[in-house]
């Protein structure tokens, strides 16, 4: 498997690339995206050993999934967005719900 091991990926893939899979891979410390656009995320994550978390230039069809993704980081230290785009959320009290579980 690809992910086996691998603790530190920094990834830019162009705006139409959906690489869910890759928010299964249990040994990440650091994650850095660029130019990435979430159109589905048919994937669990589990991304129990992230640390570092810089997202740049990320669309996400849905405010859900950049819930869900941060929902399943429990040890996140290191946090930073630029340019994110999140679509589709049907009211800003179900919005707040969602990032309710964060410890930081």
């Amino acid at each position: 498997m690809v992910e086996r091991g691998m603790k530190h990926l920094d990834l830019s893939l162009g705006t139409k690339h959906s690489p869910c899979f890759i928010f299964s891979f249990r040994a990440l410390v650091v994650l850095k995206l660029k130019d990435i656009s979430f159109i589905d995320f048919l994937i669990n994550v589990e991304l129990t050993s992230l640390k570092i978390l810089y997202l740049f230039n990320v669309h996400f069809k849905q405010r859900s999934y950049l819930a869900e993704l941060l929902n399943e980081c429990p040890i996140l230290e290191d946090f930073e967005a630029k340019d994110l785009t999140l679509n589709s959320w049907p009211c800003d009290r179900e919005f707040k719900k969602y990032y309710e579980n964060l410890s930081k």
